[in-house]
């Protein structure tokens, strides 16, 4: 049987991959790379078309949506946004039916792993199993009735119990209050703490391995290798030099959070306006003309100099 559902793809409401799964072997592999890439532009461009809703149609700033549709000749990617931020897109074909009714079925099933997931991780005697979640996707069980949905039934999921052992470390406290960083920026834990840019991130990487390499041998882990790959593509600036200087630019504006200096750095913005469509916590507290001379001074440094 042939797949009308392509492919999925889950985004935080940072514009981080969750999770992707392609559902018709034909498709040419995409790489980690391309996937982290596809979900920070996408994420990007989705913040930028919420903004360019006509003001004449009178529709309120916090009921604007961004993209919903984007039809080729060749595929149709339908966004759902949840009202956290989590971005599911489905990957279709052109004149696939009830995609709407397909996309919300999978947010069900998202819901429903997750729920069970935090249930199962508050208490010590049981734990979660997902064995070959991306199988169960496709193929529902042999005793359960055909599925409407392409994507099959809801997760298999079981609880198996456990002889748990007690934790070797004491229990983080929690938090209370919701992250988020909407024109209310609210970082609980996190605010006020110094955040680092990409580049910044990437540049303590190299230092830190560099000692290591010194005094032992550094194992390069998969998680490793892929965080120093995802840093290679999207640092804007790749020495010690141009950090400094970006940090001293951002550092004369003592009204900015240390997380909304480190964004600046990151997606180094060309116009206010994107910036703080991008970084809402922004539009009450710089002027676009302040702002857009941060921006120029450090597209200065990034245009000649790195």
């Amino acid at each position: 049987m042939n797949r009308v559902v392509y492919s999925l793809v889950i985004i935080n409401k940072a514009g981080g991959l969750v999770y992707n799964r392609d559902f018709n072997n034909a498709l040419n592999k995409v790489s980690v790379n391309d996937l982290l890439v596809l979900a920070g532009t996408f994420h990007g461009v989705h913040a930028i078309t919420k903004s360019l809703t006509p003001s004449s149609l009178g529709i309120p700033s916090n009921q604007r949506t961004g993209i919903e549709v984007l039809e080729s000749s060749h595929f149709r990617l339908t966004c759902f946004q949840t009202f956290t931020g989590t971005k599911f897109l489905l990957f279709t074909e052109p004149h696939q039916p009830n995609v709407d009714i397909i996309i919300r079925k999978v947010y069900e099933l998202y819901a429903d792993y997750a729920e069970l997931f935090l249930n199962a991780k508050s208490g010590q005697d049981y734990i979660l199993q997902l064995p070959q979640l991306s199988t169960k996707l496709l193929s529902p069980p042999p005793t359960s009735p055909p599925s409407p949905f392409p994507l099959g039934p809801k997760f298999p999921l079981t609880m198996a119990q456990t002889n748990a052992t007690a934790p070797t470390s004491r229990a983080r406290e929690q938090v209370g209050g919701d992250e988020e960083a909407t024109s209310d920026l609210k970082l609980g834990e996190f605010q006020n703490v110094h955040s680092m840019s990409l580049s910044e991130a990437r540049a303590l990487i190299i230092a830190i391995l560099a000692h290591r390499a010194t005094t032992k041998k550094v194992e390069e882990t998969e998680t490793l290798i892929k965080t120093q790959d995802y840093l290679d593509v999207f640092a804007r600036f790749k020495n010690t030099e141009n950090i400094t200087a970006v940090e001293r630019v951002l550092g004369a504006h003592p009204q900015l959070e240390p997380f909304e200096k480190s964004q600046l750095a990151s997606l180094c913005c060309e116009s206010a306006e994107e910036a703080k469509t991008l970084i809402p916590s922004l539009t009450n507290k710089i002027t676009d003309m302040d702002l857009q001379e941060i921006l120029d001074d450090i597209t200065k440094l990034r245009t000649f100099v790195d």
